[in-house]
């Protein structure tokens, strides 16, 4: 095992990290969106430690075109001052990823309404070549540059590939809330300040909820969904439901990416006392073991109401997760005004 940054290394990373945000050079939103794709890929790994990790430019690409996906769809605020279009994505012509995507789904239009669906097509290999390409040489190339000068402390470039450099991972992982925020909240800011979009979006206040969240249309298909997968108990206390609430069991403010086997069904009352808590070990086991049992059926779930579905990934979010709150000491949701202070069978649990 390698060892883990030490708490200055790691102060000095998310210095490093500021800096970029507070003098680096963003003409257009492809370094926010490198940012949120590192971080993901930092928590979805199986690195730990202090570790380095080869990444692909295909698989930054893949980050890239779930995060643009919904922003090639107009955006329509409901104001009446505004018009619906497609929110500009730089200061020059539009983006040439939002390009890449918008004539990938406009050519394959009759098959293709899902993401999920453009990844099983033949042509999608394709679309992720080029959006590669524009990564590899945009903000691959840029991100590291601030006040004047290259800083090489998150990743060296390689053909095809990057790696992250020793202890970047565990950086990652450890400030992937803060970084995400940031990254997020920066992209909203510019969107909303290009002049280009001022008729599109106006005074609207929902902006980051259609850039960066799944739409109420589609956790409507998948309550249905799982309704008939896992019927009408609840998930947390078993009892039977009238109506339902579709959880995430990461919770979305921990880890805001909607992955397909993350969702379960809950009373409102159970879905509003967790909260953006973690759950007990008894309900993190009854997920792991539901997720492994209806593995086949939740993925043909997400993928009819459009949702990315990796079970690896999210059993990775999932020990990330109880990591994070293992070391920081956290306690985990049992039941209304009952909590668990969570241990290492937590960790065990995942990792059976």
């Amino acid at each position: 095992m390698t060892s883990i940054p030490t708490a200055q290394q790691q102060l000095d990373f998310i210095a490093k990290i500021q800096r970029l945000f507070a003098e680096g050079d963003f003409s257009a939103t492809y370094k926010y969106a490198l940012l949120i794709a590192l971080t993901e890929i930092a928590v979805e790994s199986d690195v730990q430690d202090g570790r380095e990790l080869v990444v692909s430019n295909r698989l930054i690409a893949d980050k890239f075109i779930e995060l643009y996906w919904k922003q090639t769809t107009p955006y329509t605020s409901g104001l009446p001052e505004t018009i619906p279009g497609v929110l500009a994505q730089n200061h020059g012509v539009q983006a040439a990823i939002v390009n890449a995507i918008s004539e990938f789904r406009s050519t394959y239009s009759m098959g293709i309404n899902t993401l999920n669906a453009a990844k099983a097509h033949e042509a999608y290999r394709s679309l992720q070549g080029k959006v590669a390409t524009v990564v590899s040489a945009q903000p691959l190339n840029y991100l590291q540059n601030y006040g004047g000068a290259t800083h090489a402390f998150i990743y060296a470039r390689d053909k095809g590939q990057i790696l992250l450099l020793p202890g970047v991972v565990y950086c990652l992982r450890a400030f992937q809330g803060l970084i995400q925020q940031l990254a997020r909240a920066r992209w909203v800011e510019y969107v909303k300040s290009h002049k280009d979009n001022r008729s599109i979006v106006g005074q609207a206040g929902d902006l980051e909820s259609f850039m960066f969240e799944t739409s109420r249309a589609n956790l409507m298909i998948l309550g249905k969904l799982l309704r008939k997968l896992d019927g009408h108990h609840c998930f947390y206390c078993g009892v039977v439901m009238q109506s339902t609430d579709v959880d995430h069991f990461i919770p979305f403010s921990a880890y805001p990416r909607d992955l397909g086997d993350n969702f379960v069904l809950a009373h409102a009352s159970c879905n509003r006392s967790k909260s953006d808590n973690l759950a007990s070990l008894t309900h993190l086991e009854n997920w792991l073991e539901r997720k492994q049992q209806k593995q086949d059926d939740l993925q043909s779930i997400a993928s009819e109401a459009g949702f990315i579905f990796d079970s690896q990934a999210s059993k990775s979010v999932a020990h990330w997760a109880y990591s994070s709150a293992l070391n920081a000491q956290g306690s985990a949701w049992v039941r209304s005004q009952s909590y668990d202070l969570i241990s290492p069978r937590y960790l065990t649990a995942i990792e059976r």
